[in-house]
């Protein structure tokens, strides 16, 4: 599968193997952004500041620099990508409104 470049939602343990009750041998820190390649289970293969492991996939955000702003510089944005696959999906809807609230933007 294709490489993506992605930030952690919040710490997340790599894993030797793509199973969950592999051993853990590291622990990508939250908001680090990483390089992630699509594996089987459910789990990506995750590289980046020097390490090398397995984690779920849906525990990353889809990291992607927008054009450049009005002001001239980038402007990074994040694609929610397992908002939706919360156990708790009107917690999940909640969260979103009150983001909104608090000056971020729902997106689309």
């Amino acid at each position: 599968g294709a490489t993506r470049r992605v930030t952690a939602a919040a710490t997340v343990p790599l894993r030797l193997r793509p199973e969950a009750g592999a051993p853990e041998i590291g622990r990508v820190a939250a908001g680090q952004t990483v390089q992630v390649r699509p594996a089987q289970s459910g789990f990506a293969l995750v590289e980046g500041q020097g390490q090398r492991g397995y984690a779920p996939a849906g525990a990353f955000q889809i990291a992607e620099i927008a054009p450049a702003a009005a002001t001239g510089g980038p402007v990074r944005q994040l694609a929610a990508t397992n908002i939706a696959r919360r156990d708790n999906f009107a917690e999940s809807l909640a969260l979103a409104r009150d983001a909104a609230v608090s000056g971020f933007e729902l997106g689309a």
